[in-house]
């Protein structure tokens, strides 16, 4: 079997996501990404895609929370905030009707390592490119 750029997108879609809702604590975020080994976790509401959060923004409240208790011996707590309050919400989708080469022109264009896929309004699931290469790698050798 050769390799076909155009496939659907479909079949390389990782649908066993965990997600978060806009409503829930950063505490519940941070305990799911201090369980699983993910770096962002989607946000919906239902089925409806909202945007996601990154692992990263903890990072940068560590940070800031060592600057400011070596600065003014205090620290904020932000596990009684929402993910409401830091999640993004500004990321490009893309259809569940696109090509395997879709997702990768999204990828170079859009410098954004995770593609929601989206069927109507409803969420379906998560590509990176790593979901790509693994697929591709799981195809039979070419004769």
């Amino acid at each position: 079997m050769s390799i076909n750029l155009d496939s659907k997108i479909i079949d390389v879609v990782n649908t066993k996501i965990i997600s978060l809702h806009p409503k829930d604590s950063i505490k519940t975020a941070t305990e799911l990404f201090n369980r699983t080994n993910k770096n962002l976790l989607p946000v919906l509401v239902g089925h409806e895609f909202r945007g996601v959060l990154f692992k990263q923004n903890f990072s940068a409240v560590k940070k800031a929370n060592t600057f400011l208790l070596r600065v003014q011996k205090t620290t904020v707590d932000i596990s009684p905030m929402l993910v409401e309050d830091f999640y993004a919400d500004e990321v490009k989708i893309m259809s569940i009707k696109s090509s395997i080469r879709d997702a990768m022109k999204f990828f170079t264009t859009y410098r954004q390592y995770y593609i929601p896929i989206i069927d109507e309004s409803k969420f379906i699931g998560l590509v990176t490119p790593f979901d790509i290469f693994k697929h591709f790698l799981e195809l039979p050798p070419l004769k």
